[in-house]
């Protein structure tokens, strides 16, 4: 037995007699010989493209081999798979191809399922080199087909000469386009404080009769409503109609990009509500971020212009990297026509977040600013596509949310909420557990503390002041003793909350099958591994008995549901909550109101003020012209308190 490597191999023979069947003559010498030759061990690659197509269009697409040097075939056999929804398989086409002349032996298609089996043979090929088309997969885009959903071109199995030489094989992926449509659609405006009053109805549309100019018998000229309804109409600047400059409905040609104005007077608090069936193939965005083909509603300011702008984006793709187990992800892109788990293949689910009730669900789309957990049994890569990401807007919750990246990398810092409610840090998943982020990747999933309801903008549209970090007098140190111990830290800040502020520290929520912590401290629900107080009391829960040993600085002392602790002392506590009180904390001489934020403000403001001891706060606030508006009272402890 010998072995050969591939490259330039010489054989050579001597010393070789012959073996005549005759014996009266000796055996005779063979002349010595040689012989060299090149040794490949032949693998080749067949591959589909990444390629895109209308609905009720017919495409080739080409199945391509990586080389053909040192090559001899004269028979294949395949079978592909595609989605049917997106392609439906209709023949093997070798003319055009290196197997031009061939035949095809055996044809078998189901373009209910999307199978596809061939055998095809001919003339031997060989001699040639480079890569080449071997054949092209005929399919038509369904007519019915929606625009920026995709699919991947699978081969199943390929083989040449009934095994040799041996063949692997990369997928193709194929993207239907998005098209115009005609369309009508329906705002209606109205108030979100009382009184509300009935809708004024806006419509916007597009028709292949449509321009950008005034449309008699189309378009629908403008009538001021009465007083108590929302004033609003589209704006126009037709030369032709110079008096005209207000519609009610205003039709335009549907060849993206289109742009309707939208213009509201004398409503500071307004609100414009729309449902995004009516809405065709394209993006739909209000001001550049309000999507509105996944939300149904967007709130507007005194005298506001909304800017409608229809486009129709060319779908690129993106790979995404799951690795084995618990994924924290989002995407670069924005699928269209595509559900969750369509666009992550995964056979446990995608779930997201549902904040208000602090729970995961299964999640139905892959929305801009969003991010979800995937789990996967194995590492693999796989293409999604869509629109690209380059910024969203999108509303956030009190308490923990996953957002996402978008198409390319920023800074914490280039993201920003209003009203500020970020409780930093944001935290990202490595794989295994949880890190501070310094900056949102693309494809990669975030937990964001907010301290309230508010609108993320990723990057920022604006910029907010910066705000200072909260001075913090004193903390007390408290090590959770076990197999996996913890930290936590009770610090003393008279201006901070005794709800969520800036300077308390959250740890996110486990993953959709993971543990949470056992000792925790707790703040409106959330737990906190740092927790400020501006009255030296903070509440404690434990899961299960623990161990915890205090580190208390000097002149300070710390009870715990009126016990006594000493500087290093080690208390072993059972399941519930504890109330932690701290003593020596001065308190303000006198009440004081230290501010209120935001202000100026709209709907709501927090109004911070000081107590000396316990006592009843009464408020009472007056609009712009004197009137007052509310009277409210709270009870409040001794020390710093925030109204809301």
């Amino acid at each position: 037995l010998i072995t050969f490597w591939d490259g330039d191999v010489t054989v050579c023979v001597g010393g070789i007699f012959d073996n005549p069947d005759y014996d009266y003559c000796p055996a005779n010498a063979m002349v010595d010989s040689c012989w060299t030759f090149y040794l490949a061990t032949l693998e080749r690659l067949v591959s589909f493209p990444i390629m895109s197509g209308a609905p009720c269009e017919t495409v080739l697409v080409p199945l391509e081999i990586d080389d053909l040097e040192y090559t001899s075939l004269n028979n294949a056999s395949m079978a592909f798979h595609v989605d049917p929804t997106v392609l439906v398989p209709l023949d093997i086409i070798t003319i055009g191809s290196v197997t031009a002349g061939w035949f095809i032996d055996s044809l078998n298609i189901n373009s209910a399922t999307g199978d596809i089996y061939a055998e095809i043979n001919g003339a031997q090929i060989s001699g040639l080199s480079g890569s080449g088309i071997l054949l092209f997969l005929k399919a038509y885009v369904p007519c019915n087909a929606v625009g920026g959903r995709y699919c991947e071109i699978e081969v199943e199995d390929f083989r040449f000469n009934e095994g040799y030489p041996m063949v692997t094989w990369e997928d193709g992926f194929f993207m239907v386009t998005l098209s115009p449509n005609v369309f009508f659609c329906d705002v209606h405006l109205n108030r979100t404080v009382s009184p509300a009053s009935g809708d004024n109805t806006l419509t916007f549309g597009a028709t292949y009769s449509g321009t950008e100019d005034y449309n008699p018998g189309l378009d629908e000229v403008y009538i001021p409503p009465p007083d108590w309804i929302v004033d609003g109409w589209f704006d126009i600047d037709d030369a032709a109609y110079p008096y005209i400059g207000q519609l009610r409905r205003d039709v335009k040609h549907p060849t993206p990009t289109v742009r309707w104005h939208l213009v509201t007077r004398d409503e500071p608090n307004g609100i414009a509500r729309w449902n995004p069936d009516g809405l065709p193939e394209g993006e739909f965005r209000i001001d550049s971020l309000v999507d509105m083909k996944r939300d149904t509603q967007a709130c507007f300011g005194l005298n506001d212009i909304l800017l409608i702008e229809w486009t129709l984006p060319v779908i690129s793709h993106e790979s995404v990297h799951l690795n084995i187990g618990w994924n924290l992800l989002s995407l670069p892109l924005l699928p269209a026509g595509m559900t969750a788990d369509e666009v992550f293949p995964t056979e446990y689910g995608v779930f997201h977040y549902n904040t208000p009730i602090s729970s995961y669900e299964f999640a139905e789309e892959i929305r801009d600013g969003y991010g979800y957990w995937v789990f996967s049994n194995r590492t693999r890569s796989f293409l999604a596509a869509g629109s690209p990401l380059n910024g969203y807007r999108r509303q956030v919750h009190r308490g923990w949310n996953i957002i996402g990246g978008i198409n390319e990398a920023i800074a914490v810092s280039e993201i920003s909420m209003a009203p500020d409610g970020i409780i930093p840090p944001i935290w990202g998943w490595d794989g295994s557990g949880y890190i501070a982020a310094d900056s949102i990747r693309p494809g990669h999933g975030y937990w964001l503390l907010s301290s309230g309801e508010g609108v993320l903008h990723a990057p920022s549209a604006y910029r907010g002041k910066v705000l200072n970090n909260i001075k913090i007098e004193w903390e007390i140190g408290i090590d959770v003793l076990a197999d996996e111990p913890a930290q936590l830290t009770l610090g003393y800040s008279p201006k901070s909350a005794e709800g969520l502020t800036r300077g308390d520290i959250a740890f996110p929520p486990a993953n959709p099958d993971g543990v949470r912590r056992n000792v925790y401290l707790t703040k409106d629900g959330i737990s906190l591994t740092t927790a400020l107080s501006p009255n030296g009391q903070w509440r404690l829960v434990v899961e299960g008995d623990a161990e915890l040993m205090f580190s208390i600085p000097e002149g300070v002392s710390v009870s715990i549901e009126d016990r006594e602790l000493g500087d290093g002392e080690i208390v072993h506590l059972r399941s519930g909550e504890y109330l932690l009180k701290a003593s020596n904390i001065e308190l303000p001489q006198e009440f004081s109101v230290l501010g209120c934020v935001p202000n100026p403000f709209n709907s709501s403001t927090e109004i911070v003020v000081a107590l000396p001891e316990v006592g009843a706060v009464i408020v009472e606030l007056y609009d712009i012209i004197g009137h007052r508006v509310t009277t409210m009272e709270r009870d409040c402890p001794a020390g710093i308190s925030r109204i809301l």
